[in-house]
C-alpha cells in the first residue's frame, strides 16, 4: 500500500514493504539532491576501489606462492657463523658449493 503524506518538504511517498516502490522513492530522492548523490557515489567508488586494491596486494604478497618454488614446504635457510657465533654473510658461490657437496638432504 502506498500512502502520500504531506510534510514540510512537499509530498513524500511512504511504502509498506513494497521493494519496487522503495527503489523508486530512493531514486527520486537521489535525483532531487545531486550534491548528496555525487558524494554517495564517490564514497562508494573510493571504498570499492580501495578494497579491491588492498585485497590484490594481500593476495600477491601473502597468499600467492613465491615464483620458482615448486615445493615451498621444503625450503630451508643457509647461514654462516664465525668462531664467536656472530652472523656471517653467505655468498651464492658458497650456497652452490653446499648444494653440490650435500649428501644429507635434498637441495
Amino acid at each position: 500500500m502506498i500512502v502520500l503524506a504531506q510534510c514540510r518538504h512537499g509530498l513524500k511517498i511512504h511504502t509498506d514493504g513494497n521493494p519496487l516502490a522503495k527503489i523508486y522513492d530512493t531514486g527520486r530522492m537521489l535525483l532531487k539532491r545531486p550534491g548528496f548523490t555525487l558524494t554517495v557515489v564517490m564514497t562508494l567508488a573510493l571504498g570499492i576501489g580501495a578494497n579491491a586494491t588492498i585485497f590484490t596486494w594481500i593476495k600477491a604478497i601473502l597468499l600467492a606462492p613465491l615464483p620458482g618454488m615448486e615445493r615451498p614446504d621444503e625450503a630451508g635457510r643457509i647461514w654462516g657463523a664465525t668462531r664467536h657465533n656472530s652472523a656471517l654473510s653467505t655468498s651464492i658461490s658458497i650456497i652452490l658449493d653446499f648444494r653440490d657437496r650435500n649428501t644429507a638432504c635434498r637441495v
